[in-house]
């Protein structure tokens, strides 16, 4: 099947917006790179001042710029410098079609005009540089400060230490911590980041869609909703009429501005000038314009950051290397995965495995040429070190624990005070719930904090698509026991949507469109099932009792039963993966279902136990070794219920914290 000829209609309607928009500019007498290779004219008159030009190459010509320097050479002569790697076989094979063989891993000149080598030498291809790995992220910025430490006390001057950012979002993080100004942001600052864009966002987010919360945000960043509701205007305006919109809040002018803002504006006023849209349209365009500029950094650190493409053609003798993790480095982005390789390979286009030979070839000319060179990554949320690492000839190291009081140099103290090396707790006076009991077993802080300390969670702002689920299907059931007939269950179903999806607005019609799109397999599966003699027998229903001394508590989101056979059904939004099949049953820490099972056995007798995945199919899936799940629970009870006390130590299991409550008490994540 050709995916893509899905797409022609979009195809053509960009190939007339291609037609139009050059004809917009030769009637306005601009131009646009795009049309370059088709509109260009050589100035003949301007290559007569030179007698020879050397052109030193990084990276890839494209077949029109390679193309052009070979009209170049005709007038007159023209050298290349090229250094070839294990990662340049496209450009050796574009200059092999020349007639031109270069030879890998050698820096080579040679003549364009001639079409001959002048002079090849072989490049020391060992790369030298240390490899740390981290548990978390942020770690990474203390074993970062360490080696920066390291280079200068070893002799090598901080403006000649260079640390390169993969992914340019750990920017804003190193930027919280650079506490003494050292660094200097090649990239610049983020003008998404500043005061004004967030207004600008926050006053669009509210004329859009008219949330409360959106009033609640934007009354925080000084914008009056009542006097909005007196100055906007509503239906199509001018850009006068908006202007005057932005000075009226003050939103005109900007504190953080320097001449980049100055020059969106005046583009923004050039290029909108003839035209009327509604006000929600206006600030969309004018957040767009103002979210690819860069605010210069102030800083002046003698450490220079900068992403990959930054460090093009540059020469450091000390280089630092973050995130060097499979899907950072090298990085891939969304248009190399819509285009597979066969219609890039017809079209000319280069390849996903081209662009990332090309990056490869930055990191191996950088880190080739650096006197010391260290590579940092970390484990967080079940990350991996980059398989480039090993075509680098470097080996994974083993998991080190960063100082992070150089992060933190007064809270670390301050935080181990407040909690108690053992705390003191009776279990069996404990009423234990099946979340309470992963709790404890999944971390001890998070428990004392909860628990003992009774220092809540943060409040949701809204619900989440699990508790709307709940809901929605508690509903569907609360006055019918089955649904066994399509028509009937889509009426009831609609019924339930109403009920929890007031309103005809855009974003509410949507959600329910959405919603009833993604249950429309678990509707097959509910017919079926309850065409089996299924019934829903209880909805949401408490159950409480013992179990090997420990009393337990909990809500079952559905049983079901079938003559003397009966059915616990928990519904799950998300994965199943951990509470189904975990290493080994060892390291389980959710028995949710085994608690419920062992306490609904007591008075329904055998109890069958399955998960059920609305989103999913096929959605019934049975609780995976119920015996042995149950057999390692009652173990468990044995051992908390004979405890007196236990440490509130942090857990092992960084991916573990990455939802927690109480992460910034535990100093752990990017929290800040």
């Amino acid at each position: 099947a050709d995916t893509h000829a899905e797409y022609l209609e979009q195809i053509e309607l960009l190939e007339k917006l291609y037609e139009r928009y050059g004809l917009l500019l030769q009637a306005k007498g601009l131009s646009d790179r795009i049309f370059l290779p088709e509109r260009y004219r050589l100035n003949r008159a301007f290559l007569q001042n030179y007698a020879h030009i050397t052109l030193h190459i990084e990276g890839y010509l494209t077949r029109f710029e390679l193309s052009l320097f070979e009209e170049i050479a005709q007038h007159c002569d023209v050298e290349i410098v090229y250094e070839t790697s294990p990662f340049t076989e496209k450009m050796q094979r574009r200059f092999e079609a020349l007639g031109i063989a270069l030879p890998s891993n050698h820096r080579c000149r040679f003549s364009l005009r001639q079409k001959e080598r002048i002079e090849t030498e072989p490049l020391d291809t060992a790369i030298k540089a240390k490899v740390i790995a981290v548990k978390e992220r942020i770690e990474q910025i203390a074993a970062l400060l360490i080696e920066v430490q390291r280079m200068v006390d070893r002799g090598i001057a901080p403006e000649k230490i260079a640390v390169v950012l993969p992914d340019e979002s750990f920017k804003s993080l190193l930027m919280r911590y650079d506490l003494m100004h050292n660094f200097n942001f090649a990239m610049g600052g983020d003008f998404t980041q500043t005061s004004y864009y967030l207004r600008i966002e926050a006053l669009y987010r509210y004329l859009h869609e008219r949330e409360p919360m959106d009033a609640t945000i934007l009354e925080r960043y000084g914008i009056s909703v009542q006097s909005l509701q007196e100055i906007a205007p509503t239906g199509s305006v001018t850009q006068a009429a908006f202007i005057s919109l932005l000075q009226a809040l003050e939103l005109w002018e900007c504190k953080e501005a320097d001449r980049y803002f100055e020059e969106a504006r005046t583009r923004f006023v050039a290029v909108t000038e003839a035209m009327r849209f509604a006000l929600p349209l206006w600030l969309y365009l004018w957040k767009e314009q103002l979210s690819t500029l860069r605010i210069d950094d102030v800083h002046g650190g003698k450490i220079t950051v900068m992403g990959l493409l930054e460090t093009r053609a540059s020469l450091f003798d000390g280089v630092i290397v973050v995130d060097f993790n499979e899907g950072v480095v090298p990085t891939t982005t969304s248009k190399d995965r819509f285009l597979n390789s066969r219609v890039r390979h017809h079209a000319g286009l280069p390849s996903r495995q081209e662009r990332e030979a090309l990056q490869k070839h930055y990191y191996w000319q950088l880190l080739r040429n650096a006197k010391e060179a260290t590579i940092l990554y970390s484990l967080a949320d079940s990350r991996s070190t980059s398989r480039f690492l090993y075509e680098l000839g470097l080996e994974e190291r083993k998991t080190l624990r960063m100082p992070m009081s150089l992060l933190y140099p007064a809270r670390a103290s301050q935080t181990a005070e407040l909690i108690p090396h053992e705390v003191a707790f009776s279990p069996t006076s404990i009423l234990w719930s099946p979340s309470k009991f992963k709790c404890f077993l999944g971390c001890k802080r998070q428990f004392y904090y909860r628990y003992i300390a009774r220092i809540p969670p943060k409040e949701k702002e809204e619900l989440g698509e699990g508790t709307l689920l709940h809901r929605l299907l508690q509903t569907l059931y609360a006055h019918t026991p089955y649904h066994d007939d399509e028509k009937a269950f889509w009426q009831a179903f609609d019924a339930a949507l109403e009920q929890h999806f007031a309103g005809d607005d855009a974003k509410t019609l949507f959600q329910k469109h959405l919603m009833r799109e993604k249950l429309s397999g678990f509707a097959a599966q509910e017919i079926a099932h309850f065409k089996e003699g299924w019934r829903v027998e209880a909805l949401e229903k408490p159950i409480e009792g013992q179990i090997g001394g420990l009393r337990f508590k909990g809500r079952c989101d559905r049983i079901d039963r079938r003559g003397k056979s009966v059915m616990l059904i928990d519904y799950k939004s998300g994965e199943i993966g951990k509470a189904q099949k975990p290493k080994s049953v060892e390291h389980l820490i959710d028995f949710q279902m085994s608690i419920y099972r062992l306490l609904l056995s007591k008075e329904q007798g055998e109890v069958a136990c399955y998960f059920v995945q609305p989103f999913k199919k096929p959605a019934y899936t049975p609780l995976a070794a119920p015996e042995e799940k149950e057999a390692r629970l009652l173990t468990l009870i044995e051992e908390i219920a004979a405890m007196r006390s236990f440490v509130p130590e942090k857990c092992e299991d960084l991916s573990y914290c990455t939802y927690c409550d109480y992460r910034l008490a535990c100093e752990r994540g990017e929290y800040l």
